[in-house]
């Protein structure tokens, strides 16, 4: 379950991106544009955004994928998005906590679902060469 979560997290980041190229300058707004395109049932552009930014969390064989078939990595997670949201659907977040620590931003969500349950997830973004990359999902 983790690895889907995960996965969806990266494909919702990719599509994003390669619908008009967007860059996003901070964790917080990583966040924010991709659980707007969740929340919006834009799984593709959630998919790009999850590619971009999120792709150091997947299994080597899907970072593999990303860099020889793009498309189809953000088509893969775009569809586990849509499937899991046809299950339980998301219909708001919140960011309840963002932590700093020097290059270091761990940012904790609260997703809303339709069923009235909440799950909290903390993301763990790294900058290196003046990007912020997700490394952990928990």
């Amino acid at each position: 379950m983790k690895k889907i979560r995960i996965l969806i997290t990266v494909v919702c980041a990719a599509s994003m991106l390669s619908c008009g190229g967007a860059k996003f300058d901070s964790p917080n707004e990583i966040i924010n544009n991709f659980y707007t395109q969740l929340k919006k049932c834009n799984y593709e552009k959630a998919a790009e955004i999850g590619v971009s930014y999120f792709a150091d969390i997947f299994d080597n064989d899907f970072r593999i994928l990303i860099k020889t078939n793009k498309q189809k990595a953000i088509s893969d997670i775009s569809e586990r998005f849509k499937e899991k949201n046809e299950h339980r659907r998301m219909i708001d977040f919140e960011i309840v906590e963002e932590e700093k620590d020097g290059n270091k931003v761990i940012i904790t969500v609260k997703e809303i679902y339709e069923d009235d349950r909440e799950r909290e997830e903390d993301y763990t973004f790294v900058e290196s060469d003046g990007a912020w990359i997700c490394i952990d999902v928990n």
